[in-house]
């Protein structure tokens, strides 16, 4: 067990060859921070991209929403305007049939 414990801990000692901090020369260092800030710029960029998109879409369906109301507040007005009329008429249609 001695044996096996102390092989793990070499293990965790080991650096890991991605790790940035763990190059072998300042300058191996200053490459691999160099990638990882391109890398997280070019997701900033993606990520600013696909917000513009989502910001886009919104506004469309912002302007769909309110020619929807618009369209539905004329249907209700329409309706409040035909509604007497075809009462009327079902009332005369009636009182003719009696």
């Amino acid at each position: 067990m001695g044996r096996t414990k102390g092989k793990q801990s070499e293990d965790m000692e080991r650096p890991s060859p991605d790790d940035p901090m763990q190059a072998t020369t300042p300058g191996d260092q200053a490459d691999k921070l160099d990638i990882i800030l391109q890398e997280i710029r070019d997701s900033r960029q993606a990520i600013e991209k696909k917000l513009g998109s989502i910001t886009i879409k919104l506004k469309i369906l912002k302007d769909d929403q309110k020619k929807l109301s618009d369209r539905l507040k004329q249907a209700e007005s329409n309706v409040a305007e035909i509604l007497p009329t075809h009462n009327e008429n079902k009332n005369a249609i009636e009182r003719l049939q009696q």
